[in-house]
């Protein structure tokens, strides 16, 4: 397997991209509060830089009428670019984490995971020390129209020591289950890339969802990869237009609500969290 050193790869960036080492730097300043509900915490950070992703118009007028950002003809010219496979690594320019990448798929092909959960774990062999994430192209996706992943710091999860907390149920060989303040999550154990492929695709057709409304998170805890699974039913919650402007995607069902508006973030209260999570996930 090909190392690569995620760390050199964020900081030789940030050193030739200001714009986006400001942002990073800001991270340190921003403000972050803590729910807990029944053993599993929830992180609420302000950031505002993130509006761009959270105030992200995906209907197909929208994305007809702007130029694709992952495209590499439209990307700024200080990105640079880390070749894996079929995949180019980039840094996030809005992180929500020390390390946050963007995956993008080097052809411009529409968001879907079903023949790219063996890419996921591939990647997750890559960068052990963080979470591979998917956000389905009605949940969370800001650039539904070009296949992509994203990375971030595994340490910032709160769902990955929660889950592992929690008794599980059994689905089948392989797949289980935990319930837990609105959320249905499936955890996929595998130690391949065409199994991987294999029981995720079997599971979305058993629970008969689309990839469009699902979110994966991957994590490499060898000898197994675990992925996962949290079927999506909602796109945003009622709150989203007027009272709290958050659009729930991989890295809120995974614990970390960003809240970019400030008085927002001020009010956000453990009631509106449960009450998003159970309008947009299932349970």
């Amino acid at each position: 397997m090909t190392t690569f050193d995620v760390h050199s790869f964020v900081a030789t960036q940030l050193a030739c991209w200001p714009e986006a080492r400001e942002r990073y730097d800001a991270l340190n300043n921003v403000k972050r509060k803590t729910f807990t509900f029944d053993g599993y915490s929830i992180e609420v950070q302000h950031n505002p830089a993130r509006i761009v992703s959270t105030g992200a118009k995906i209907d197909k007028k929208a994305i007809a009428a702007r130029p694709c950002f992952l495209c590499s003809a439209n990307r700024p010219k200080e990105q640079l670019v880390y070749n894996f496979d079929k995949f180019e690594i980039l840094v996030n320019p809005f992180p929500i984490f020390r390390h946050h990448l963007t995956i993008a798929l080097q052809k411009h092909e529409p968001q879907q995971l079903i023949g790219h959960v063996g890419d996921m774990f591939r990647l997750s062999q890559l960068l052990p020390e963080m979470v591979v994430f998917f956000n389905g192209a009605q949940c969370g996706a800001s650039a539904p129209d070009h296949m992509h992943f994203q990375a971030g710091d595994r340490k910032d999860w709160p769902i990955i020591a929660d889950y592992r907390s929690k008794k599980e149920y059994i689905v089948s060989e392989g797949i289980m289950t935990v319930d837990g303040i609105g959320r249905r999550v499936y955890r996929v154990e595998t130690d391949n890339a065409e199994d991987a492929e294999t029981k995720v695709s079997k599971l979305i057709e058993t629970l008969n969802i689309s990839d469009e409304m699902t979110n994966i998170l991957v994590t490499n805890d060898a000898p197994f990869v675990n992925i996962y699974v949290i079927p999506r039913r909602a796109f945003r919650p009622w709150q989203y237009e007027k009272e709290l402007k958050i659009s729930p995607a991989s890295v809120e069902v995974g614990g970390v609500f960003i809240v970019p508006v400030p008085e927002h973030f001020a009010k956000i209260s453990a009631t509106d969290i449960e009450d998003i999570l159970q309008q947009v996930c299932f349970q």
